[in-house]
């Protein structure tokens, strides 16, 4: 094959040229994400019926929607928790399914069990689906000097929200004032009664009437689309002829039992900065979308809505969570020590050889053996991430050493050879040095990559960390062998065999090889002596090696228990987030009135003393406070005084971590996981929150959480009088 490459020197530069450039494309085709996929497709569906308790919807309608939500082909664990007045199943899939048919095959599912579910619940449910890619979002704050809030909502709504559904890669979009449409509707009972009506008949003509209805899924292309049925009239002003039911031959609409009241509130989601509600554009992306593009798209939109005048000139806007900055941050620091690792190995090797022209050779296999690793990476759908990007990191100091050997050989043979050498000699020291290391050469390689190919047929958890960085390595190293046997010979052929038939100067060391020559020599001559002074005396050479074996087991044993342990250390973050909730206040209105001062003074009170911003998003249900610390080396510190401060019990959940969208996304591993099995429900949850109260007061874990939660509710019955209710028609 050598000689081959030797006869077609110039079509062989070409196709490696051209090879290079296939792989500069082919990189640009890569997807592109922060991490591949960590976590197993996780689908969660969710419940939603008022009025009911858990208890009774566990007894009424478990049966006939656990069984055939478990029974879907490739589910692996089911977590169902259930609530009063909603209740929620996550399915987790095993690794082998797609994402994309884990949820289409629940979605499917659920079609067919809503038929069959009583019309009192029937379409009050969502599907949510989550793939394990930190996606994360972006919050980006507007405000302005003179311009009240509630005119910038409504130019951001005019001029700025159409645009944010052209962003590529957006699911999921909003921009949130400090006001929102809010409707009531409050229920006429004597009107209810007079009707025969009951709640669950308006419940149920609510669901129907203005509630989309799930058709199940279609295909087409390999695109996959949810079909709903949109329902006509589902504006405000058709609200009050809503039908609710018909008797005899009379129509019963909305108005007729109820009182409508439609108006400006709070909304349900507010953003606040330094305790003072904000005007905030939120962008979601779609899994693995491009966080880095969402952003520069929604500055420039903004910008551009300001300099056209469809914005005040004094209009400020502020990302306020942007989890680009860190993912940028991320990838540089990878690039960085590739590229540092990459010079290292260039200047060790300068060094030694002392040559310009053997370091230029070296130092261009690098990036040529990337570049066609992504040709690999391409075939074998390996996607540019942190993970990936960090296997050429690692992979630096391998891919040079093939080419070292080479070069090496090749220069030995060129000093050695005290022939005046012409264009076919030289040609023919080239072929003979590369073919005395093949073997060599190859062997070695094969030996690291069968190192690192496990890697890739290892447990689940383990490929998805390291999977793609093995993978991503043995690209590098076969690439680099390739390279060191084809390439980097003909380059070196051409470097050194002078113009024309003029003489190969090979016989006197120049520049800097003029010290390292005699410097290597020199190292060279004294290993040689330590190791036959070595080799010649046995009892030298078995103490020398029992006092090595001594001190590597003394060294395991004494460092090794030393070393923290953990799946993935997390990356130095400056921000800490605190989720929480309360199970009796589940509006942001209540939510900022009554207990967002509270917790402004018990977050006050455990940071003092450290130099912080906080904001917050108030929706209700889970809500978050995100503090930035002007130091990030005070988030340890932060995290131990706000776990002491927020502990989860009775009504109250919190959860405080610090966060970093380039963190890696693994899944939860708990110090102590507990279950409490029993026929008596009341029961298990009374113990549930005798063991919380335990570990809290313990102090052994920094976080006890238990589900479902331990806090008990008010529950209203009403047992009818048959003899009232006869009184009135259609009862």
């Amino acid at each position: 094959m050598l000689k081959l490459i030797f006869n077609k020197t110039t079509g062989f530069v070409v196709f490696s040229v051209l090879l290079c450039a296939l792989g500069v494309v082919l990189a640009s085709r890569l997807p592109v994400m922060m991490y591949p996929q960590t976590r197993r497709p996780m689908v969660t569906v969710r419940f939603s019926h008022p009025g009911i308790s858990a208890i009774d919807f566990q007894r009424g309608y478990a049966d006939s929607i656990e069984p055939r939500l478990s029974g879907l082909d490739g589910v692996d664990i089911m977590e169902t928790t259930y609530s009063s007045d909603s209740s929620a199943i996550t399915i987790t899939f095993d690794w082998e399914i797609k994402s994309d048919d884990a949820k289409a095959s629940v979605e499917a599912a659920m079609f067919s069990i809503n038929s069959g579910l009583p019309q009192e619940i029937r379409d009050g449910y969502s599907i949510r689906f989550r793939e394990g890619e930190n996606a994360g979002y972006i919050v980006m704050g507007a405000t302005s000097q003179g311009t009240s809030p509630e005119a910038l909502m409504e130019l951001l709504s005019a001029n700025v929200e159409p645009r944010l559904q052209a962003i590529q890669d957006v699911e999921v979009f909003g921009i949130y004032g400090l006001e929102e449409l809010q409707v009531t509707v409050t229920l006429n009972q004597e009107s209810m009664l007079s009707y025969g009506l009951t709640v669950t008949d308006v419940n149920a003509a609510f669901q129907a009437g203005l509630s989309p209805q799930p058709l199940g899924t279609l295909r087409e292309s390999g695109t996959r689309y949810s079909v709903r049925v949109d329902r006509n009239d589902s504006d405000l002003a058709a609200l009050p002829g809503l039908e609710i039911k018909r008797i005899g031959g009379t129509l019963v609409s909305l108005e007729d039992i109820a009182d409508i009241d439609i108006r400006y509130s709070v909304p349900s989601r507010v953003f606040m900065i330094e305790d003072k509600p904000a005007i905030q554009i939120t962008l979601t992306p779609v899994e693995g979308g491009n966080l880095n593009h969402m952003t520069e798209e929604l500055t420039t939109i903004m910008e551009a809505a300001r300099d056209a005048g469809q914005l005040p000139a004094d209009t400020e806007f502020k990302l306020y969570v942007d989890p680009a900055k860190y993912i940028n941050r991320s990838i540089r620091q990878v690039i960085q020590a590739a590229m540092i690792g990459g010079l290292l190995a260039v200047l060790i090797v300068f060094l030694i050889l002392g040559e310009p022209r053997n370091t230029l050779i070296i130092a261009v296999s690098i990036p040529v053996s990337i570049m066609l690793s992504f040709i690999l990476m391409y075939v074998f759908g390996v996607s540019l991430n942190l993970i990936s990007l960090g296997g050429f990191a690692l992979a630096v100091g391998m891919i040079v050493d093939a080419t070292i050997v080479v070069m090496e050989n090749i220069h030995r043979w060129r000093r050695a050879d005290k022939r005046v050498l012409n264009s076919a000699m030289w040609k023919h020291i080239v072929m003979e040095a590369t073919r005395q290391v093949r073997g060599p050469v190859i062997s070695s390689t094969l030996t690291s990559v069968l190192v690192f190919l496990p890697l890739s047929f290892s447990a689940p958890l383990a490929n998805a960390i390291l999977g793609d960085q093995a993978r991503t390595v043995v690209f590098a190293l076969m690439c680099s062998m390739f390279v060191s046997l084809s390439l980097v010979p003909v380059v070196a052929y051409f470097l050194f065999k002078g113009k024309g038939k003029q003489e190969v100067d090979h016989l006197s060391a120049k520049g800097f090889a003029r010290i390292a020559e005699p410097v290597m020599g020199a190292m060279t001559m004294a290993y040689r002596r330590f190791l036959r002074y070595i080799i010649a005396r046995r009892r030298v050479a078995g103490l020398f090696l029992g006092l090595m074996l001594v001190a590597m087991a003394l060294t395991v044993a004494m460092l090794f228990p030393r070393i923290p342990k953990e799946i993935m250390s997390k990356p130095q973050s400056d921000r800490v987030v605190i989720f929480f909730r309360h199970t009796d206040f589940d509006t942001s209105v209540d939510i900022i009135e009554q207990l967002m001062p509270e917790l402004r003074k018990r977050t006050a009170a455990a940071l003092s003393g450290l130099k912080y911003r906080s904001y917050a998003n108030v929706s209700g249900r889970m809500n978050q406070i995100l503090i930035d610390f002007d130091i990030p080396a005070q988030v340890n510190e932060a995290l131990g005084r706000l776990e002491r401060a927020f502990v989860s019990e009775g009504p109250w959940y919190f959860n405080i971590q610090s966060w970093d969208p380039a963190a890696l996304p693994l899944p939860q591993v708990y110090a102590l996981q507990l279950s409490v099995y029993g026929p008596d429900s009341a029961q298990k949850v009374g113990i549930l929150d005798d063991m919380q109260r335990t570990l809290n007061d313990s102090r052994l874990y920094g976080r006890v959480n238990v589900r479902p939660s331990p806090a008990m509710t008010n529950e209203l019955v009403l047992s009818p009088r048959n003899v009232t209710l006869g009184g009135f028609q259609g009862l």
